[in-house]
């Protein structure tokens, strides 16, 4: 494995890397005595085969179906290709790579440009100047007809559902401790977080608004209705790509704490796995206050324009006066309050 780090660096010259797998138990110079000349070479024409396909096979045969440890070897796929400096060499790897991971080609695209545009920040930070802005991965770039109406990203909203569901998808099965209230005794009881979230976005009759964050969310209740807790091992293999390509998505972290970093600095660091119930609430009323000021929104534009009765205009005074409390509320949960 620490070979397989070694060769990125002849990877960003821009030197084509093969890789022969020699037979268990040899080395190069006795399998190459045992074969004679002539017979070796031959053996390392055959067996070559290129880098990053062999390195793709390797980690994929190591993380088996565990999708933490695919979204790991996906992650170390994504930065060989980000250090390849042609991009159309990096393109064919990205095409390759993709159908090799059986991960949609968009989103292993995404990563590497993520990665290279991280990469030349810091190479920009220690020289002082200013790193240009991240390019699209040669997949995504757009067409000269798209250029009038670029793709907007996705809404504060639809970020928040997606690290909620990435928490279900990595932490759905921990077990996590809530108090409850049983008349006037309160109890403590343990339940898997992934059927805490189904239960509280139930209790507060939220919906997830974008498409393919309440079809995984369907799938977890589906699965609770049968007793059971989904994982992210099943949904990586869901017959629906766009739901691998979300798991593989959700679960490909950019950056993690050395091994050894609590020993040597004495920082011991929050662990997101430690503050679920806490990432949940926060999550269910950022959704809240998103929503009350949507609604909101829509009451003043309706005011603005005109042409109500009397009585419209005292119910949509009513409705607003009732948002603003709800609003008022919700940020106190994060210790905010707006004055009138």
């Amino acid at each position: 494995r620490a070979s397989l780090r070694g060769i990125d660096m002849l990877l960003q010259e821009g030197i084509s890397v093969s890789v022969v797998r020699l037979p268990e138990g040899e080395d190069p110079d006795s399998f190459a005595k045992s074969l004679g000349s002539d017979k070796f070479s031959a053996f390392i024409l055959d067996e070559a085969r290129d880098f990053l396909q062999f390195k793709a096979q390797l980690l994929l045969e190591e993380a088996g179906s565990d999708p933490l440890k695919r979204a790991d070897m996906i992650r170390s796929v994504v930065e060989s290709i980000a250090v390849i400096p042609d991009s159309i060499q990096r393109s064919v790897y990205l095409q390759t790579s993709a159908s090799e991971l059986g991960i949609a080609e968009d989103v292993l695209g995404s990563e590497v440009a993520k990665t290279m545009h991280a990469k030349a920040t810091q190479a920009a930070k220690r020289s002082g100047t200013r790193a240009a802005p991240a390019a699209p991965a040669p997949e995504m770039a757009p067409h000269p007809s798209d250029e009038a109406s670029p793709v907007e990203g996705p809404s504060p909203r639809e970020l928040i559902e997606n690290n909620l569901v990435r928490a279900m998808l990595e932490y759905g099965t921990d077990v996590v401790r809530v108090e409850v209230q049983d008349g006037e005794e309160k109890s403590t009881v343990e339940v898997p977080f992934a059927e805490l979230v189904v239960h509280r976005l139930e209790e507060e009759d939220m919906v997830f608004e974008h498409g393919l964050n309440q079809t995984v969310f369907e799938r977890f209740v589906s699965e609770l209705d049968q007793e059971r807790i989904l994982t992210a091992e099943q949904l990586a293999n869901d017959p629906d790509a766009d739901i691998q390509a979300k798991v593989a998505s959700a679960l490909i972290h950019p950056y993690a704490l050395s091994p050894n970093w609590e020993q040597r600095h004495k920082i011991y660091p929050t662990v997101e796995r430690d503050q679920l119930t806490t990432l949940l609430e926060d999550s269910l009323h950022r959704m809240h206050l998103m929503d009350l000021k949507a609604s909101l929104d829509r009451i003043r534009t309706k005011m603005e324009a005109g042409g109500m009765s009397v009585e419209e205009e005292r119910a949509m005074l009513a409705e607003k006066i009732h948002l603003d409390r709800e609003i008022q509320t919700t940020l106190a949960h994060f210790g905010t309050v707006i004055l009138p």
